[in-house]
């Protein structure tokens, strides 16, 4: 009985948040867009795979190409999210992105490729920052880690529904149709954004930048980073964690087709993989919102967490038993919410509107050379010492990174301030 009660309070908790209607519309365009790029990314990774015959170190550069703009870029978008209306940021992203998508239909030039994921995720750089500071102004501040829970669970089932209609739209229909379905989905987010009204404070509070500004500005987003400890614990845990997991994908890919001789039916196990992922992933994310909700030491939480994943993640990759795997994937996406939900909630619970955007894009931004150094270190040594044994390094990162942020002096001061649970 008590546990039902339980579910019933947790279940009013979502309540103000499912309620929001300018919220959930501006969600179900994220969630629509996601579940096109989730079918279109299927069709890359076989596009690139044929084309390249196979050879690791270009699915490797097709992730690099989509993470460098986020550090070429991401102190310039931070600004433009801070001084325009994110909305109209948002539904002009998702326009370049539908022409950018159209166009791999007609590509089959590597090079041309990368320049146009190069393309897209520069539009990207906008998109996501301007969302995420844009949210937190719709809820209470109480409620944010719901928001973000939330919303990892929406993504949770783009996870599972793109990842089983990406293999069989690839399979069945082709890769030109996955990315025409990729593209539509763009316009109709573009179109529900376009027609929410959201009243916008920081364009009225932040004036316009004019010349010279720039500098001082991206200075700026630094330092209120740097100033803030909780935001510069974040970041330290963020860039560890980054370095460990911006590899994992391409060389799971791989390691899937490679070590445990899939072939051809590695992208049908690669996406039964990260369904299941998202469903432990659902669970895991609206528990996990409310912990972040009531736990003081938010990042005592996440450095435990990560613990169980590097646990689990090493079962995995010494699992060949397919069923075991999804079961341990389901687990791994149950925990695996904590980073982005506690990272998000941090970001938004203490940075200003007028900020906001700018520490966004400027984590984005720090992150993105940490990426690239991973997956091309993380492919490298695959070459020589195969993906699984890349992979299990990679899970004794993460324990490393889990134990060891213990003994920074920035963790320590923040655990000093940060005993107990708030209930």
């Amino acid at each position: 009985m008590g546990h039902i009660k339980k579910l019933k309070s947790y279940g009013q908790e979502y309540g103000a948040i499912i309620e929001n209607s300018v919220l959930m519309r501006i969600i179900a365009a994220g969630f629509i867009s996601a579940l096109g790029s989730k079918i279109s990314y299927f069709a890359l990774l076989r596009k690139v795979y044929i084309l390249s015959n196979g050879k690791i170190t270009d699915l490797g550069f097709l992730t690099i190409m989509e993470a460098l703009p986020y550090m070429l870029f991401g102190a310039f978008a931070g600004i433009i999210i801070d001084k325009l209306p994110r909305k109209w940021i948002m539904a002009f992203s998702d326009i370049m992105c539908a022409l950018v998508v159209i166009s791999l239909i007609f590509v089959n030039d590597l090079k041309l490729i990368y320049i146009i994921t190069f393309l897209k995720s520069s539009v990207y750089v906008f998109r996501n920052p301007a969302q995420s500071a844009m949210e937190p102004n719709l809820v209470n501040q109480e409620d944010v880690p719901l928001l973000n829970s939330f919303e990892s669970s929406v993504n949770s089932i783009t996870q599972i529904i793109g990842s089983a209609l990406g293999a069989a739209v690839v399979g069945f229909v082709g890769v030109k149709n996955a990315f025409m379905i990729d593209s539509a989905s763009f316009i109709v987010s573009a179109v529900i954004i376009g027609t929410i009204f959201v009243k916008e404070d920081h364009v009225h509070n932040n004036k316009m930048m004019v010349k010279g500004r720039y500098l001082r500005e991206f200075v700026s987003g630094i330092s209120i980073m740097w100033r803030d400890g909780s935001l510069k614990l974040m970041l330290l845990i963020d860039l560890f964690v980054t370095f460990a997991m911006a590899m994992q994908a391409p060389l799971i890919y791989i390691f899937l087709k490679e070590t445990l001789k899939l072939g051809d039916r590695a992208e049908l196990v690669w996406g039964i993989l990260l369904s299941s992922l998202g469903v432990g992933a659902i669970l895991g994310s609206l528990v996990i919102g409310i912990l972040v909700k009531r736990y003081k030491n938010r990042f005592k939480l996440f450095l435990n967490i990560l613990l169980f994943d590097s646990m689990f993640f090493t079962m995995f990759i010494l699992n060949k038993i397919l069923p075991l795997s999804v079961a341990i994937f389901a687990f791994l996406g149950c925990i695996g919410t904590a980073h982005m939900i506690i990272l998000n909630t941090v970001i938004q619970n203490t940075a200003s509107d007028e900020h906001r955007g700018k520490v966004f894009s400027t984590f984005a931004m720090l992150r993105s050379p940490i990426s690239i150094i991973s997956i091309l270190i993380g492919t490298t040594a695959a070459e020589f010492i195969t993906a699984r044994n890349v992979l299990l390094i990679v899970a004794g990162i993460e324990a490393l990174i889990a134990l060891g942020v213990r003994f920074t002096s920035t963790y320590r001061s923040f655990d000093r301030n940060s005993k107990g649970i708030e209930i």
